[in-house]
């Protein structure tokens, strides 16, 4: 029967940082091919805030609004940008 090798965990250690590496690495692509490809380089447009519950003048710092209704980022933006209601 073949003894086992007993290993130090080394190479393992090496693959998950490299599995993290590549992970991150991805995901930062797809964030900048995002901004710069389907948001023109205008950050806020990820927030998909819509006309029906943002007005576009009222908003500080201004944020871009959509023709659509939005989708709840638009709230999390206007907790972020003014976190004590006045």
């Amino acid at each position: 029967m073949p003894v086992a090798e007993v290993t130090t965990g080394e190479p393992r250690r090496w693959r998950s940082i490299t599995v993290g590496a590549v992970g991150g690495l991805l995901a930062l692509v797809f964030v900048l091919s995002r901004l710069f490809v389907a948001a023109d380089g205008d950050v806020s447009r990820f927030v998909v805030a819509g006309h029906a519950h943002t007005h576009a003048a009222l908003v500080d710092p201004s944020i871009h609004v959509f023709e659509t209704d939005g989708y709840d980022g638009q709230y999390y933006w206007a907790r972020s940008a003014g976190p004590s209601p006045a």
